[in-house]
């Protein structure tokens, strides 16, 4: 092996007490210096698995340096204090202390003989003799969640089942949720359909179906059940589920289906925005779903064949748009029935309403949001539409 070269000022930088005799050395090893070593020779000091500098002339900083032997020997029976700079012999039967600077001529042979029961604050010195008993307190993967929310709203942007944010501005009607287990198979299903706004899409309605029942809401809190607009509220579907009616203001309306104690499925409205999100749902009422809130529990992004996950946000959308072989729930057709979704228009009078609202004005108008994310949403919802009162849709979310 050939010297290894320390330029001056490196050398300096590691040597700490006092300087060294004519003939000693200064042992070098992970930036530390010991001074009170006697000479370069093999075992002396801190041992043999560190670097020695020599020196002549009472200091540190020659610009020449010899190794140590190269070959260790046969493996420490315990850690050294310090790394190998070459590979011993033969495989160490446990790990030391820090990381060998050159592979070992062999694999070695530190592997537990069986696994342990929950994961150790830091590496075990050695193989245990046996696998260990007893629970773990700490799963060994992250667990499905019991309960969480999920929906759609706004430009518009899709919560899947483990709170990740995307968005899809195509515009058609889209399968946002469909459960046929939902309420021991009296089956769930919700589809949205989303409207050109500039180059910007949102979701004018929404239809949500339970058994044989239909609720449609729509633009300014519109609304009809099983076809039939404005019918008392509150109302049943599925015969055993309550659908209520809350209207805050002209502009405001939400629809609330109580599926449990804490579960329900609410459809909002803010002027001619409509929000649909699921709170604390439960994988026994939304564990089998599919649709664009992704699969339960870790939101997976999959097709319709349940397997493949697609990571295009925009294919995915267009894997979920409704079919012409599938129930129709709004009572007008879609006119893009059997052709695929479109991207909104790009016009000029999007351009010109975008800069009637400054970024300061729409972070002032959606100061609401706690969360960042929900926040930076709102401020592009508001300036792509140039509208403040659209940072109140949000607040369905």
């Amino acid at each position: 092996m050939k010297p290894f070269l320390y330029p001056t000022i490196m050398i300096l930088s590691f040597v700490v007490g006092q300087a060294q005799a004519s003939g000693e050395c200064c042992y070098i090893a992970v930036g530390i210096v010991d001074s009170s070593c006697d000479l370069c020779t093999p075992g002396s000091c801190v041992g043999t698995d560190v670097q020695c500098i020599s020196s002549t002339q009472n200091n540190c900083d020659e610009r020449f340096a010899s190794w140590c032997p190269d070959d260790t020997g046969a493996p420490t029976p315990s850690p050294t204090s310090y790394p190998s700079y070459s590979p011993t012999a033969e495989p160490t039967t446990s790990p030391t202390a820090y990381p060998s600077y050159s592979p070992t001529a062999e694999p070695t042979t530190s592997p537990t003989a069986g696994p342990t029961t929950s994961p150790t604050d830091s590496p075990t010195a050695g193989p245990t003799e046996s696998s260990t008993e007893g629970t773990t307190d700490i799963p060994a993967t992250d667990p499905v969640p019991t309960s969480t929310s999920a929906g759609g709203g706004g430009d518009p942007h899709f919560k899947t089942w483990n709170s990740t944010w995307y968005d899809f501005h195509g515009i058609c009607d889209l399968v946002l949720l469909d459960d046929e287990n939902f309420a021991n198979g009296l089956g769930l299903t919700i589809h949205i359909r989303t409207k050109d706004r500039y180059p910007y899409a949102y979701i004018e309605s929404a239809a949500l179906q339970i058994g044989e029942d239909i609720l449609e809401v729509s633009s300014f809190g519109e609304y009809m059940m099983d076809g039939v607009s404005k019918v008392d509220m509150p109302a049943e579907m599925g015969g055993q589920f309550l659908v209520d009616h809350e209207q805050k203001s002209d502009k405001e309306h939400t629809f609330t289906i109580k599926v449990g104690e804490s579960e329900a499925i609410k459809l909002s409205t803010f002027k001619d925005m409509v929000t649909v999100m699921i709170e604390n749902g439960s994988s026994a009422d939304f564990g089998t779903s599919v649709g664009l809130m992704g699969k339960f529990g870790d939101g997976a992004l999959l097709a319709r064949d349940g397997t493949t996950v697609i990571g295009d946000h925009n294919l995915f959308g267009q894997e979920w748009q409704v079919l012409a072989s599938e129930p129709q729930l709004f009572q007008t057709s879609s006119q893009f029935l059997g052709k695929r979704c479109v991207p909104p228009a790009t016009t000029k009078g999007r351009r010109r309403l975008g800069v009637t609202i400054s970024k300061d004005a729409a972070e002032k108008a959606c100061d609401h949001h706690k969360d960042m994310k929900m926040q930076d949403m709102c401020v592009f919802d508001v300036i792509a539409m140039g509208d403040l009162e659209v940072a109140h849709a949000h607040g369905a979310f």
